[in-house]
């Protein structure tokens, strides 16, 4: 039993070693077949590898190329955006065919002169000549009137230093219903015949500085610019209408003088369209004209004041009146026209005497009128 149990083993132990052996040597034929297989197996893959690996490499390469390229792109960029910044920082020179001009549609032809004068220019340069043209004209005329209406007013003033002179005694007019009427000048009427024989009375408003000789000549325009020596002046004189009575006692006796920028001849006759002015003066006693002749003085104390024009109201420029009825139509008329009420009335009983001039300038032939009635006359010894 026991050495068949041997035996068995060992015949065991053999089969074993056989199988193991036989084993070995599949096993080895398996490893081979399996090297092999392995082999080929990984040189397909490595070659596929390889032509991979080609690929991404020149894939690699490319991007790299593309990758410079554009970093060269952008380095060029920004080098231009560096030379645009400092071109930025310096003064830009430009040609002349590069500055727009309204006169072209933004298109300058090459122009080597200095300046450039557009349309523009040319409209402002003849607007510029005309005004000046036109102010040189004006200064032509205007300062020879200016000069002028100084010598016409230094010489009235001058005649006036030699004709009149203060009284010793004023001359009072009785107390009654004028009071305030006090003569106070005396007119040397031989000097006034001497500078103008045409010398009709001399004139006064006190209240207003008006103080001149009157003088009568042929017609109405000569001394409209001819002064009281017969010069030519553009003040005039203080005149009587040719029509009216030198002696100055008609019915309605006209006198006209000169609206003048300077303030001189009849120019403050127009305080009176001043409602209140003449309420004022009134109340003072002092809306008096004084006429002074030869042989008399002569008070007229203002009662009417009115503006009208020619072609409007032809009846306010009535000169001659003869008779009542035509007296009271016109005192009728011009109380219609007058500015204000005066509180003063006239009527057929009164001697009128009509002061004249301009309302305004030269230009304006609205005439400005201040009716008067005489008050009072003083006769001379």
């Amino acid at each position: 039993m026991g050495n068949e149990s041997e035996n068995d083993l060992d015949i065991k132990k053999d089969d074993e070693l056989q199988i193991q052996e036989t084993g070995s040597e599949d096993n080895k034929e398996a490893a081979a077949e399996s090297d092999a297989a392995s082999s080929i197996e990984t040189s397909v893959p490595e070659a596929e590898n390889n032509e991979a690996e080609q690929t991404e490499t020149e894939q690699t390469e490319t991007e790299q190329t593309e990758s410079e390229q554009t970093e060269s792109e952008q380095t060029e960029n920004e080098t231009e955006n560096d030379a645009s910044d400092n071109s930025n920082d310096e003064i830009e020179i430009i040609s002349a065919e590069t500055v727009p001009d309204d006169s072209d549609n933004n298109v300058l032809e090459p122009d080597n002169r200095k300046y450039h004068i557009t349309g523009g220019d040319i409209v402002r340069y003849i607007i510029l000549a005309i005004s000046i043209g036109i102010f040189a004209f004006a200064a032509m005329r205007l300062i020879p009137r200016l000069i002028s209406y100084k010598k016409e007013s230094d010489n009235n003033k001058h005649i006036e230093e030699e004709v009149v002179s203060k009284g010793e005694e004023p001359i009072t007019a009785a107390e009654g219903d004028f009071n305030g009427i006090i003569p106070s000048i005396v007119v040397d009427f031989d000097k006034l015949s001497e500078i103008n024989s045409s010398s009709v009375g001399w004139i006064e408003i006190p209240v207003l500085g008006i103080s001149y000789p009157i003088v009568q000549g042929e017609d109405n325009d000569y001394y409209l610019r001819h002064d009281i020596n017969n010069n030519f002046a553009w003040s005039g004189a203080i005149y009587l209408d040719y029509r009216s009575n030198p002696e100055l006692n008609e019915e309605h006796t006209t006198i006209y003088g000169h609206h003048m920028n300077d303030g001189t001849m009849f120019t403050s006759l127009l305080k009176y369209d001043n409602e209140d002015f003449f309420k004022k003066n009134q109340a003072a006693n002092n809306n008096y004209v004084y006429i002074f002749t030869k042989e008399s003085i002569k008070i007229y104390q203002i009662f009417s004041v009115v503006d009208s024009l020619f072609s409007d109201d032809p009846a306010s420029f009535t000169v001659l009146i003869y008779g009542d009825e035509q007296k009271q139509q016109y005192l009728n008329h011009i109380k219609e026209k007058q500015l204000y009420d005066t509180g003063i009335t006239a009527t057929v009983d009164d001697t009128l005497l009509t002061l004249y001039t301009c309302q305004s300038d030269s230009s304006s032939e609205v005439r400005h009128m201040v009716h008067t009635k005489l008050v009072k006359e003083i006769k001379k010894n």
